[in-house]
C-alpha cells in the first residue's frame, strides 16, 4: 500500500503518476516527530498533460504537512546526468517556480542537486577496487594512491553527505519555522533514492539502528519500494551495480563513528553483504515484491533476516528479555521470533512504557561506570524527557486542525492507500514512523574522506588467514586443526612473498619458488616447508580394523590410514606431530 494525502482522489493519483518516470509518483516513506515528512519518487517526465495534476498532488502533500510548509526537492543526480536524461530518455528536472502556490510560499520552494554518480560509475569503481584488492604486487607506499584512484570511498562519502543534507533539512530548523515537505528522487527512484532515503532515516531515528529496526528499514525502503535486486546482482548483466553493498559501506562508516548508538557493527554488516552476494537468499533475489509473490518466495525461499537476526542471538550471548517477533521477513520465509541478545559494547535499548512512549535503558558496558558519568547520564535523560513532553504538546496543537486519521498508521493528513480499518495495524508495521517513539538523537557523522575505510573482507586471504593463525600460536588451546577436512589452497598469485620468512618469490639470481603447505594451504618458500608429517585422515576414509586383521596387514594399514607424508610448514608440522606422533624434517622435493 502507498501512503498518500487523504484529500487526493484516485483519479488525480493516476494522472499525477503519468508525470513521473515509470509512474512512480511521490509517496510517503517517513514522518519525523517534528512534523517533517520524507517523500520519494522517480524523475519527472516531459508529459505536459500531466504536469498540472502533479502540481496539484504535490501541493496536497505540502498542505498535509503544514499550510506554510516549504517544498524541498532533492535530485540525487548530477546536473549533467539530469540534462542527459532530458534529451535521451524523456526525463527532466524540477524548477522551483513550477510549484509555487500563488506566490504565498513559493519563495520557500527549492531544488537541490546532490551530485551522486549513476550505477555505471559505481560499478566501474567497484570493479577497480576489486582488481586492486586481488593484486599482491602493489607496494605498500602506493596502496592509498591506488585506492584513491578507484573513487570507491569518495562515492560512499558523497552518499553519506547527501543523506546528512536531507536529514538536516528535516530536523534542524528554527522554532518559528514550520515543518518541511522533502522529496527525494533520482532517475528511476530505486537506486540512489533508496540509498539516500534509508540512510537519512537511519540518522534521524534511533529505532532503525537496532537489528530489528534495520531489518524493517531495508525491507521497507529497498524490497517493498522495488529495488532491482536481481538486475543489480554482480553475477552478470548490463545493469549490474553494487548499490546495496555500497549502502552497507555507508552504514558501516556511520556506525564506526557512533558505536554506542548501534546494535550492530561492521562485522554484522559484512555478514549481510555476504548473504547478498551469495545469491541464495530469497530477500535479495527479485526485482519487486510482486515478482517474489509470483515466484511463491514466502514459502519456497529463505529470508535473510531469519539468518541475520539468529546470528545475533548465537554470537552475542544471553538475551536481554526483549522480543524480536514481527521483524521484517524479506521476500521469502518467516523470520525467527526470539529475544534480542545483549550487545557487545555500549549501547541503548528502546523499551515501551505503559503510556506507549519509548524509553532508553542504561547503556550495557563491560566495565563499571564512575558515579560522575552516571549522574551526567541521568541529567541527560531528564532533559530528553522534558524535550519529548514539549514536542508532544506542540505536535498535538499543530495537528488539531487536520483531518481525522485515527484508523491509519500516521498522524496528520496522510492515509495508507484506501485500506479498511482492520488492515491499518498491518500497514503500520510496514511503514514505521517516529510518531510514538521519538527520535532522541540525530546523528551527524563527519563526511570527511578520512573517516571512511575499507572493511576486513577487502583484505586478501593470505593477509587475514595467516595473521589469525599466528595470533593463536601462543594459546593454550589452539584453534587450528590439521587433517580430516578440506584444505583450500591459496593461489600462486595470491602472495608475492613467503608467508613464513617474508622473503620475496623470485626466479633470479637465486630462485625462491612457491610451495603450498598441505595442511593450511598457504604459500611458503622451500626453507619454510622442509618438514614432513602425516595428516589424520577424514572419518570414514580409514581402513576397517577387522578387515586389517583378516588380511593380516593390520600393522601396515595402521600407518597408511593416517595418510602419506606431506609437505608442511613448521606450525602445521607441530600440530600433526601432536595428532599422529609421526613426522620428520627433510629436504624439499
Amino acid at each position: 500500500k502507498l501512503v498518500v494525502p487523504v484529500s487526493v482522489a484516485d483519479d488525480l493519483l493516476h494522472q499525477a503518476a503519468q508525470a513521473r518516470a515509470r509512474k512512480r509518483l511521490p509517496v510517503l516513506t517517513y514522518r519525523h516527530t517534528k512534523g517533517s515528512v520524507l517523500l520519494r519518487s522517480a524523475q519527472p517526465t516531459n508529459n505536459a498533460a500531466s504536469q498540472g495534476a502533479e502540481r496539484t498532488y504535490l501541493e496536497a502533500c505540502r498542505q498535509a504537512v503544514h499550510r506554510h510548509a516549504p517544498l524541498v526537492i532533492f535530485d540525487c543526480r548530477t546536473q549533467v546526468a539530469a540534462q542527459a536524461n532530458r534529451f535521451f530518455k524523456g526525463g527532466g528536472s524540477e524548477r522551483p517556480d513550477t510549484y509555487q502556490d500563488s506566490g504565498r510560499c513559493g519563495d520557500l520552494n527549492s531544488v537541490i542537486q546532490l551530485d551522486v554518480p549513476n550505477i555505471h560509475e559505481m560499478l566501474n569503481s567497484y570493479m577497480q577496487l576489486r582488481a586492486l584488492v586481488e593484486r599482491s604486487d602493489i607496494p605498500e607506499n602506493r596502496w592509498l594512491q591506488r585506492l584513491g584512484d578507484t573513487c570507491w570511498l569518495e562515492h560512499c562519502r558523497k552518499i553519506t553527505e547527501a543523506a546528512v543534507t536531507v536529514a538536516r533539512h528535516m530536523v534542524i530548523r528554527r522554532k518559528d519555522q514550520p515543518p518541511q515537505c522533502v522529496l527525494v528522487h533520482c532517475s528511476d527512484g530505486w537506486d540512489r533514492t533508496a540509498q539516500v532515503c534509508s540512510l537519512a532515516q537511519l540518522l534521524m531515528d534511533h529505532r532503525y539502528r537496532t537489528r530489528k529496526g534495520f531489518a524493517t528499514l531495508v525491507d521497507k525502503d529497498w524490497r517493498r519500494f522495488g529495488h532491482r535486486f536481481s538486475e543489480r546482482s554482480l553475477a552478470g548483466g548490463q545493469k549490474a551495480s553494487p548499490i546495496f553493498l555500497q549502502f552497507l559501506f555507508c552504514v558501516s562508516a556511520v556506525a564506526a563513528q557512533f558505536p554506542a548508538d548501534f546494535e550492530f557493527d561492521s562485522t554484522d554488516l559484512m555478514m549481510l553483504a555476504d548473504l547478498r552476494l551469495c545469491g541464495a537468499m530469497g530477500t535479495f533475489l527479485y526485482n519487486s515484491e510482486q515478482e517474489a509473490i509470483d515466484a511463491d518466495a514466502p514459502t519456497t525461499q529463505v529470508s535473510v533476516w531469519s539468518i541475520w537476526l539468529q546470528r545475533c542471538l548465537t554470537s552475542v550471548g544471553a538475551g536481554c528479555g526483549g522480543s524480536s517477533a514481527g521483524c521484517g521477513t524479506g521476500a521469502g520465509g518467516n523470520s525467527s521470533s526470539s529475544a534480542l541478545a545483549n550487545r557487545r559494547r555500549s549501547s541503548t535499548i528502546v523499551r515501551a512504557n505503559s503510556d506507549g512512549c519509548g524509553s532508553e535503558s542504561k547503556p550495557l558496558r563491560h566495565q563499571q561506570e564512575c558515579p560522575q558519568q552516571q549522574q551526567q547520564q541521568q541529567q541527560q535523560q531528564q532533559q530528553e524527557q522534558q524535550h519529548d513532553k514539549k514536542e508532544q504538546v506542540t505536535r498535538s496543537a499543530s495537528t488539531s486542525g487536520l483531518s481525522d486519521c485515527s484508523n491509519t498508521s500516521f498522524h496528520g493528513s496522510f492515509v495508507i492507500g484506501r485500506m479498511p480499518t482492520g488492515a491499518a495495524a498491518t500497514a503500520a508495521a510496514a511503514f514505521p514512523v517516529a510518531n510514538e517513539v521519538s527520535a532522541r538523537r540525530m546523528l551527524l557523522p563527519v563526511t570527511s574522506l578520512k573517516r571512511f575505510a575499507l572493511w576486513d573482507f577487502a583484505l586478501r586471504y593470505d593477509e587475514v588467514s595467516f595473521c589469525r593463525k599466528r595470533a593463536h600460536w601462543n594459546c593454550e588451546i589452539d584453534c587450528q586443526r590439521v587433517g580430516g577436512r578440506l584444505v583450500v589452497s591459496l593461489r600462486d598469485t595470491g602472495s608475492a612473498e613467503c608467508l613464513g620468512c617474508r622473503g620475496e618469490f623470485v626466479l633470479l639470481p637465486i630462485p625462491r619458488r612457491r610451495h603450498h603447505c598441505r595442511a593450511c594451504g598457504l604459500l611458503f618458500c622451500s626453507s619454510c616447508v622442509q618438514w614432513r608429517g602425516r595428516l589424520p585422515m577424514p572419518s570414514g576414509c580409514g581402513v576397517n580394523a577387522s578387515d586389517n586383521a583378516n588380511n593380516g596387514n593390520a600393522s601396515a594399514n595402521a600407518s597408511s590410514s593416517k595418510g602419506p607424508l606431506e609437505k608442511l610448514c613448521r606450525r602445521c608440522w607441530e600440530l600433526a606431530l601432536q595428532a599422529t606422533g609421526e613426522g620428520r624434517r627433510g629436504s624439499c622435493s
